[in-house]
């Protein structure tokens, strides 16, 4: 980066990331186009500089500047208003993004814990919980770095367009084909990606479970699948009752343990327990067969293994045949995938948009069955997703009370050996990753985060679209609602956490009138007139921040010191230094939290406030929240976090023994070394060194670990009895529901080229690679066919609502297809976007939250309220 009188003029990018081994390429060049452009928008006109308050209406854009004194003071009493009048519960942080940077995120989060506040789940909020992965393995924090695609024969990308949302990393999958490895692509459209692989598979847009169980039934046909490895690795030889659709139990058998499941032993003919501590079984379980079994009251039933009940339904509805009249790919297709991954080392990827799929979880648990019948995880080259966030840094500051040098660490270890304790007298197999994920359950609720889907539906007024009963999936008939209700009334759901409206509302790092699915009207008409105070603290005045009361301007990259809170697909960590002062009287994240949180004590002290509850049911005093947040006085500014930071990964070695924050200045990165040890080196499940590729779920398959699911295996049953009455224990295939209306098009889309997170959507530099106004992309026969041209303009509409954009054609795009990619609602006329028309129907059995794999903590479980991709639309020409 290059700067002169203090203004960045310039980027360049560095050479840093060495390869694993002299056998794999470099990570070397790590950069794109949105980097090399960073600088223009430190200085743009949208960039806040000055504290300011509303003196219209809000969204009418007139402001006052303010000092930092006047603003801070507002906002402490505004939070002290909202403890007198309904208690802490009031202060509500809405879902802040860790791009804002490590120290942003974790201050926020601390803060608004240490006030009493709550938070939905971000992660879950924008719909990057990949629900199928968890259902099928527990988790989804999990992942792989770059290199390991070297190590695959057959590279499947689905859901993702690497080309344009990861363009530093792209050049490793070109390394691979030329590597000998074959590249296949599932997507509706034909994209930047679908260029550069070798196979293009334009699968329906939300038919991707159709396809695969397609897939999944030709190898079970032809006898391809992996037998020892379905055995031993999957829940696919238990044990299912055929009378109530359940797994065999100990409870039924003799009044023992409801997770203690059966299989058939063909060495001994018998039913034999499945071993809960390990996945290794002396005997060799039946996958096919029926047997009659005697219950403790005496009865007898029909049982049967699971892959035998789900060989039926596959033999019956998923014929290559029957499945290419669904997703519209030609059954030889789907034979010769089915080939392919049965006799090559396949990876897997799944990327984000399957979350944004109202039937994503289907889709993900469909290709994870072809992976399981074939044995294609947990090996070198294999896959199934990235998240492996190296962020054991910012969650410690979550809820640290000490340093690391101060014995911080070692506090919270001592804490989690005792609730680990109490955990193993109920359940003395509880693996490490079980015992953190219960760890995890309960904590996240204490901190006073919760399911987003039901804080929006409380609060937000979602219910509104979420219950039309004419949009939901008409195999079922319930609501999101119903749902709701009845795990409220079944003691699984918890609702007091929001019996409490938001007071005060602060945001940072999130945009919801972008981001949002019909947040233009949902947040603007229900949320935001329940608070009596908005602050934003934001680098930028965006749609959303444009209707607060008071914003506050944050430093950006450059003007402050942070560190990255790395994926898993770059094993290494950046150093973020200050370079230049932020403009006008912007500040540090972390540091405007510690005076607010100083504010917030005088100004108590002044009103004869003395105390407050916190969601732990703790005592709090006003007067020390300024030490309590600040470790005692040991980060007081963003460069005494960084440096505990590094103490932090030095302790547990993320970063190598010794290293320390002056080295890490000189070098500016360095390479993780192992995945540190906080939850994510047990959902990660696999050895990392710092010379060779890493991949996830090598202990489960080498170490014959368990996994963390109900049947302690990779799970392709779910027998909750939601999921049985809507007919989707097994994977199957399901139309989407006709949220929106029933309208002629799907609308498609994804992360722009130019601008990954709409950031860089009104920069001038970027602008000029592209139209720079809101574009939809259709097909080009169907627009000759409609009489559209190019740069006509359209409304696109549905039953809810209706938006205005210019028409690019395309011949990439299908004709039953719409591609919109993402832009600020102020570059919409009248500011309506078309996430105006988005419903984000989340799926509602996803709220069995007293299912094992299923509860809510941090970053997973919980439904998505982003179900949005392939919604039906149709669109009409604008008279010029």
């Amino acid at each position: 980066m290059y700067s002169k009188n203090g203004i960045v003029w310039r980027e360049e990018q560095t050479a840093k990331a060495h390869a694993s081994n002299d056998n794999y390429p470099d990570f070397n060049p790590l950069g794109c186009q949105k980097g090399c452009g960073f600088h223009s928008l430190l200085y743009s006109e949208e960039r806040l500089r000055y504290p300011m308050k509303r003196v219209g209406e809000r969204g009418e854009g007139k402001w006052q500047r303010i000092s930092w004194d006047e603003a801070l003071t507002d906002i402490a009493d505004a939070i002290l208003d909202a403890h007198e009048e309904v208690g802490p519960g009031g202060f509500h942080l809405d879902a802040p993004h860790i791009h804002a940077g490590s120290a942003a995120w974790a201050g926020a989060a601390r803060m608004t814990a240490m006030l009493g506040g709550l938070a939905p789940d971000f992660n879950v909020e924008i719909g990057d919980d990949l629900k199928g992965i968890s259902h099928v393995f527990g988790k989804m924090r999990m992942g792989f770095s770059c290199d390991n695609l070297m190590d695959a024969e057959l590279l499947v990308f689905t859901h993702t367009n690497w080309a344009y949302t990861a363009p530093p990393l792209y050049h490793f999958i070109t390394e691979a084909r030329y590597n000998g490895s074959e590249i296949v692509l599932l997507s509706p459209d034909f994209n930047a990606s679908g260029v550069h692989a070798d196979i293009h598979i334009p699968v329906k847009a939300a038919s991707d479970s159709a396809f695969w169980l397609g897939v999944c039934q030709e190898i079970l046909a032809n006898d391809w699948h992996d037998k020892d490895f379905v055995r031993e690795q999957t829940d696919l030889a238990m044990l299912i009752r055929k009378d109530n659709h359940k797994f065999l139990t100990a409870e039924d058998m003799v009044g023992g343990r409801a997770d203690q499941l059966y299989f058939y032993d063909m060495q001994t003919n018998a039913l034999a327990e499945a071993p809960q501590g390990t996945l290794a079984f002396k005997g060799t379980q039946a996958l096919e067969g029926s047997w009659e079994v005697s219950l403790k009251n005496g009865s007898k039933v029909q049982v049967e293994p699971s892959l035998a009940r789900l060989k039926a339904s596959l033999d019956q509805d998923s014929t290559p045949e029957k499945a290419s009249k669904i997703c519209h790919i030609k059954p030889s297709v789907i034979r010769m995938m089915a080939k392919k991954v049965s006799t090559r080392r396949t990876h897997l990827y799944i990327g984000f948009t399957s979350a944004k799929h109202y039937h994503g979880d289907l889709m993900e648990r469909s290709a994870l069955l072809a992976m399981g019948l074939t044995g294609n995880w947990g090996k070198p080259g294999t896959g199934t997703n990235n998240f492996i966030a190296f962020l054991d840094h910012a969650e410690f500051l979550l809820v640290a009370k000490k340093t690391t040098a101060n014995g911080g660490l070692k506090d919270l270890r001592d804490i989690e050996d005792v609730m680990a304790h109490q955990i193993l007298e109920n359940d003395p197999h509880a693996t490490r990753e079980q015992i953190g994920n219960d760890i995890l359950t309960e904590l996240t609720e204490k901190l006073g985060w919760m399911p987003p889907s039901l804080w929006m539906y409380k609060h937000a007024g979602y219910s509104q679209l979420w219950d039309r009963q004419e949009w939901q999936d008409q195999a079922v008939g319930k609501t999101f609602g119903d749902y709701f209700r009845e795990g409220v009334e079944k003691g699984f759901i918890n609702d007091k956490i929001l019996e409490t409206a938001p007071q005060v509302l602060m945001y940072m790092a999130h945009n919801p009138l972008r981001r949002q699915r019909s947040g233009r009207r949902m947040y603007t008409e229900n949320l935001w007139p329940k608070a009596r105070m908005i602050f934003s603290v934001e680098t930028r005045m965006s749609a959303s921040a444009s209707f607060a009361d008071i914003v506050l301007p944050a430093a950006w990259y450059y003007e402050k010191e942070d560190m990255t809170g790395s994926f898993g697909f770059l094993p290494f960590m950046s150093l973020q230094q200050k370079a230049v002062s932020p403009p006008g009287e912007a500040r540090a994240e972390w540091e405007i939290f510690v005076d607010l949180m100083n504010k917030i004590g005088e100004r108590a002290d002044a009103r004869g406030m003395s105390e407050f509850v916190d969601n732990m049911g703790l005592k709090q005093k006003y007067a020390d929240l300024h030490h309590n947040f600040t470790l005692g006085g040991e980060l007081l500014t963003n460069l005494d976090v960084q440096k505990e930071f590094v103490a932090l990964n030095e302790a547990t070695g993320i970063i190598p023994k010794g290293y320390t924050f002056e080295q890490f200045e000189k070098d500016g990165t360095v390479r993780v070394q192992s995945m540190g040890a906080m939850h994510q080196r047990e959902t990660q499940a696999s050895d990392v060194v710092p010379d060779k590729p890493f991949y996830a779920m090598g202990w489960n398959v080498e170490k014959k670990l368990p996994y963390a699911t109900h049947t302690r295996r990779a799970q392709f049953y779910m027998d909750h009895d939601w999921f049985i009455e809507a007919g989707e224990a097994h994977p199957v295939h399901k139309d989407l529901p006709p949220i929106g209306g029933m309208h002629p098009y799907h609308l498609i889309s994804g992360h722009p080229r130019i601008s990954v997170h709409t950031l860089h959507q009104m920069t001038p530099l970027l602008m000029r690679l592209h139209r720079g106004q809101p574009v939809a992309f259709i097909n080009k026969r169907e627009a000759h066919r409609r009489g559209i041209s190019d740069g006509d303009t359209i409304r696109m509409y549905n039953d809810y609502d209706s938006s205005e954009l210019m028409v690019s054609t395309a011949a990439g795009v299908g004709p039953d297809q719409i591609a919109v990619y993402m832009w600020e609602p102020n570059q919409f006329k009248d500011w309506k976007s078309h996430d105006a028309m988005l419903i984000g129907m989340p799926k509602g059995i996803h709220l069995a939250m007293d299912y094992k794999q299923l509860r809510h903590r941090f970053f997973v479980g919980s439904p998505n309220p982003t179900g949005d991709r392939a919604l039906r639309v149709n669109f009409e020409k604008i008279p010029a």
